[in-house]
């Protein structure tokens, strides 16, 4: 598979959870589900994988945003740091009301990356 095209299939499939947690009121649904998904890839798949997640972080859309933390978080993507470093100097800067939560959050997961061992329930 390609990464455009497995890209596309990522996005259709966050688009679905994402949904399907609205419509059911729950907010971790859509996690959970992306969460087993990461979980079935293979490792060319979790480098598309990887690189839709960087772009979520960086991109706009907050529910993509928060989606590719959590993901980066749980599953210690050690390949995102330098990504996520330009996202905490992005945020260092900002000055909207959630900046200095997001810049708090974003520099714990970049510590957790730089400084801690995987655990073996990672994968």
């Amino acid at each position: 598979m390609r990464p455009e095209e497995f890209g596309r299939e990522l996005e259709v499939f966050w688009e679905r959870a994402d949904k399907d947690g609205d419509r059911a009121k729950d907010s971790q649904l859509a996690l959970s589900e992306l969460e087993s998904f990461y979980r079935g890839l293979d490792e060319k798949e979790r480098e598309f994988a990887l690189g839709m997640f960087v772009d979520w972080i960086l991109g706009s859309d907050s529910r993509r945003q928060f989606a590719g933390l959590a993901m980066i978080d749980r599953f210690l993507i050690r390949a995102a740091l330098e990504p996520l470093r330009q996202l905490a100097a992005s945020l260092e800067n900002a000055s909207g009301p959630s900046a200095p939560y997001a810049w708090a959050k974003v520099n714990r997961i970049i510590g957790r990356l730089a400084g801690q061992s995987v655990p073996d329930d990672v994968d």
